[in-house]
């Protein structure tokens, strides 16, 4: 038994021997260049010099001629199209550089795609085709069983290539980019880095090199979509501005104490959001601010017991109103219950609740003047019932008066011009009193307060005096004004 195991042990090592020297008899046998004369290597298989001359563009490829079957034909074949899979990769890569060259004109802001990536050009790409394409210059690689192969291609017709190349590809990244141009779901600013791309790859796509692109259809597309990117950038902007200011003013509603001071930074909070959510009620591609503006809104409503106001802001955009607003007044703490207890939303509470969003805690400066035919020469003078008619209604709402000229959250000005005209009964002998003339009256503020309103002045006869003409107009001027800002607030 030992001297079997011996024996054993001595032929293993034999039988290894002799496996590989079958195996590698079988693979010299089955390679096709067994009968070629091995030659040293030429330059131009490791891309050296090469001695031809004349406008060619050249490439290499190699076929490995072993395996079961492989015949010299089929090698020289592989090895042929890998030579034209290179031409390919050198026009591909030519091609990349012009498309890279034009897109770097385009500034990086926004732009979330570099030239290399966008699969269009590659899918193209990869199609490249050269014509007339011959071998030059063949090398066999005897001990490494691998067949080499050049060939060469007219280099007008590698430059036709190229062009065709750069037009397909162009054309294909165009109709990517204009796609994301029109992709609402991204921001307007990389919606516009799109479209000048698009723009600047435009510059080398030919309709002569490229079916099915037109250079016509794109501009009047780029033109659309120029006016309609402003728009949206514009938008945008104007919507993180407002969201900025709501944040900053909302940090100091919740800093300051309860009073005029709290008030008016919650009077900005809700303008600035107001303004963001009318701009972009769904807010705007890569800003998502930490808290929900509906929200946030109807918590301003209520805290500056305007829940009237708040449901209707909602109810006229048809969005579902949020849990702060659904009590019959809104509201919160114990101001909440009285407008929850209180009357139904109707058109003067709403009024009334509006008067005091726009003027509660703000102050405002009052210019009133009278100008009277055959009074003083028709000079303008001062309108003391006026103001202080107007000052009474502006103080009722929560406005602060100041003096005329200061700096103020608000200016009121009314300005009347005409005459007194006098009227004596012939059967009663009794005399009366009123103005016509013209009446001018505005309103300026923040929150886009902006009222003008200018008519014709005509008041009813007093039979008391002149003087008191002026006053009953005061009377009407005020009465009027406070119907023009309800319908004013009203279109909002």
């Amino acid at each position: 038994m030992r001297g079997n195991a011996r024996i054993a042990r001595t032929a293993a090592p034999l039988l290894l021997v002799l496996a590989a020297t079958v195996a590698g008899s079988a693979a010299q046998a089955q390679c096709a260049l067994s009968g070629a004369v091995a030659t040293p290597e030429p330059a131009w298989v490791q891309g050296g010099a090469s001695a031809d001359t004349g406008p060619w563009l050249h490439a290499a490829g190699v076929a490995t001629a072993g395996g079961t079957g492989m015949t010299l034909e089929r090698a020289r074949g592989e090895a042929r199209n890998a030579a034209l899979a290179e031409l390919g990769q050198q026009i591909q890569a030519e091609v990349r550089t012009r498309i890279t060259s034009e897109l770097n004109k385009v500034t990086a802001e926004g732009r979330t795609r570099t030239s290399e990536s966008f699969r269009s050009m590659s899918e193209v790409l990869s199609r490249v085709q050269v014509r007339g394409a011959t071998v030059v210059a063949e090398w066999s690689d005897v001990p490494g069983c691998r067949l080499w192969q050049r060939v060469r291609v007219a280099a007008d017709e590698a430059e036709r290539a190229r062009r065709a190349a750069t037009s397909d590809a162009a054309a294909a990244g165009i109709g990517e980019r204009m796609a994301s141009a029109r992709d609402a779901t991204l921001g307007a600013a990389q919606r516009q880095a799109a479209l000048a791309e698009a723009g600047e790859l435009a510059r080398l796509a030919d309709p002569a090199l490229t079916s099915g692109y037109s250079r016509d259809a794109f501009e009047l597309q780029r033109a659309e979509l120029e006016g309609q990117l402003v728009a949206a950038r514009g938008r945008e902007d104007q919507y993180r501005a407002a969201m900025l200011r709501h944040v900053q003013a909302y940090a100091r509603a919740g800093q300051a104490a309860a009073g005029g001071e709290r008030r008016g930074a919650q009077q900005q909070a809700l303008e600035a959001l107001e303004q963001a959510v009318s701009l972009a009620p769904a807010g705007v591609p890569g800003y998502t601010p930490p808290f929900q503006p509906p929200e946030r809104l109807a918590t301003l409503f209520a805290e500056m017991n305007a829940g009237c106001v708040g449901r209707q802001w909602f109810e006229r955009r048809s969005l579902p109103l949020p849990a702060a607003l659904r009590s019959a007044g809104g509201g919160s703490g114990s101001a909440g219950a009285a407008n929850a207890a209180g009357a139904a939303c109707d058109a003067e509470r709403v009024a009334r609740e509006r008067r005091a969003l726009a003027l509660s805690g703000r102050t405002v400066a009052l210019d009133c003047s009278l100008t009277l035919a055959g009074v003083a020469g028709g000079a303008r003078s001062a309108w003391p019932k006026a103001c202080t008619a107007l000052q009474a209604a502006l103080v009722a709402d929560g406005a602060v008066p100041v003096a005329a000229g200061a700096k103020a959250d608000l200016t009121a000005s009314v300005h009347a011009s005409g005459q007194i005209e006098e009227r004596r009964d012939a059967d009663s002998g009794r005399t009366g009193w009123r103005f016509r003339g013209k009446v001018a009256t505005r309103l300026r503020g923040s929150g886009n307060l902006d009222l003008a309103d200018e008519y014709e002045g005509l008041t009813g006869f007093n039979p008391v005096s002149a003087t008191m003409a002026g006053d009953l107009l005061a009377l009407a001027v005020v009465q009027r004004l406070d119907k023009a800002l309800t319908a004013f607030w009203d279109a909002k």
